[in-house]
C-alpha cells in the first residue's frame, strides 16, 4: 500500500470530489499524500502552510492553492482555517480537450474572479440537496479555464528532484501499509533507497513533520475506529496500531488529538 490517492466518483455525471474542511489551529490538516488529479484548495477562513513538493507557502482567506498531479502535499493550519476542495477528475479535463498531465500549474493563486466562482461553488455544496449537474460542470470548468489561461504552462512548473521525491514517497508508502510493525529510520532509508540522515531531512522538508512525528499521527489515526468499536481494551487498541504499551499510547494520543484514548471513546462512542 502507497499514499498515493485513488478517487472514486460517486456520479459519474460530476467528475469531481467536492469537500468543505474545517480544522483547528496546529492540525495537520492534509498529510502528505499525491495522486494524478488536480486538486483546488480554496481557503475561505484563516491562515495555513501548505507545502507541494519543493514550494513551501502561507495562504490566507481568498487564497487558491493548486497541488499539481503527482505532489505530495501537506496542509498545517496556523490558526483555525476553512478550506474548500475541489478535486478534478482527469476524465473530466480530457473530454474538455486538455490534459492536466500536460501542464503545470502556478501553485499560489489570488484571483478574484476564480475566488468568486469558488465561493458560489461552496456555498451550493454547504447547502446540500441535489446538485444542479451542469451548473456545477460549467462552473468547475470556468476555473480550470482560468487557471489555464492565466497561471498554466511551463513557465509555472514545480518540480523538485524526482530521485529525492521518489525515495519519500516510497518512505511514505512503507509507513501507511506497516504502521502496526516496529518501524525505523534505517528500515526506511533501506526502502527508500537513500541514507537515513538525508531521508530524515528531506522527509521533514517535504511532509513538515518528523518520520517519527508523521508515524505517531498516522497510528492515532488508525486507532479512532477501534476505539469507537469498542472491542479493545485501550491498551489493545495501542498495540493494534504499533504502540508499544498503554501510557505511550495514551501519551501520544493527547498530543494529536488533546484528550486521552478512555476521554475520545466516551466522547464520540455511538
Amino acid at each position: 500500500m502507497s499514499v498515493y490517492e485513488k478517487h472514486r466518483l460517486r456520479d459519474a455525471r460530476l467528475p469531481f470530489i467536492l469537500h468543505d474542511y474545517r480544522f483547528p489551529a496546529g492540525a495537520h490538516a492534509c498529510r502528505g499524500n499525491w495522486h494524478e488529479n488536480v486538486e483546488l484548495l480554496f481557503f475561505m477562513e484563516g491562515s495555513a502552510t501548505v507545502t507541494s513538493n519543493d514550494l513551501r507557502f502561507s495562504v490566507t482567506a481568498g487564497d487558491l492553492a493548486v497541488i499539481n498531479q503527482n505532489h505530495i502535499h501537506t496542509i498545517v493550519a496556523e490558526t483555525p482555517i476553512r478550506y474548500f476542495v475541489a478535486i478534478v477528475d482527469r476524465s473530466f479535463c480530457l473530454a474538455n480537450h486538455f490534459d492536466t498531465n500536460a501542464v503545470s500549474f502556478l501553485p499560489h493563486v489570488r484571483d478574484k474572479e476564480i475566488a468568486a466562482v469558488l465561493t458560489t461553488l461552496a456555498e451550493d455544496h454547504a447547502a446540500g440537496g441535489e446538485p444542479c449537474v451542469p451548473l456545477v460542470r460549467a462552473r468547475v470548468l470556468t476555473v480550470m479555464a482560468l487557471l489555464l489561461s492565466r497561471y498554466g504552462g511551463e513557465a509555472a512548473t514545480t518540480g523538485g528532484d524526482p530521485h529525492t521525491l521518489a525515495a519519500v514517497k516510497r518512505a511514505l508508502g512503507t509507513l501507511h501499509s506497516e504502521y502496526a510493525s516496529p518501524l525505523t529510520l534505517d528500515t526506511l532509508a533501506e526502502r527508500a533507497g537513500i541514507s537515513k540522515y538525508y531521508l530524515a531531512r528531506e522527509f521533514r522538508r517535504l511532509t513538515g513533520m518528523t518520520v517519527i512525528t508523521y508515524l505517531n499521527s498516522l497510528r492515532c489515526d488508525k486507532a479512532k475506529p477501534l476505539l469507537l468499536e469498542g472491542e479493545l481494551s485501550i491498551e489493545g487498541v495501542g498495540l493494534a496500531v504499533g504502540f508499544s504499551g498503554a501510557s505511550y499510547f495514551s501519551r501520544v494520543f493527547r498530543g494529536c488529538e488533546g484528550m486521552l484514548p478512555s476521554e475520545y471513546r466516551r466522547r464520540f462512542r455511538r
